[in-house]
């Protein structure tokens, strides 16, 4: 398969990109992403950490967020973009 210049590019980009994603996931992401004020996503890392039987000062994953919340990763990454 051949590809010219523009394809090449858009390829890098989204290698890139996916290299670049983000592992961990800070109440003040978790707030933009589900539109929620500081309380309540207090309460939500709460649960998830109790959850994934995690103490306060280890921060939530993307994949953890996820699956907690039955996300989609990618739909996910892309708000944090």
């Amino acid at each position: 398969m051949v590809c010219d210049n523009h394809q090449k590019k858009i390829l890098f980009n989204q290698l890139i990109k996916t290299r670049m994603s983000r592992l961990v996931l800070y109440p003040k992401d978790i707030a933009e992403i589900i539109g929620k004020k500081k309380d309540a996503v207090r309460k939500l890392c709460s649960k998830i950490r109790e959850t994934y039987d995690k103490d306060e000062e280890i921060p939530i994953t993307v994949n953890e967020f996820c699956e907690f919340m039955n996300m989609d990763v990618d739909l996910v990454l892309r708000k944090l973009r």
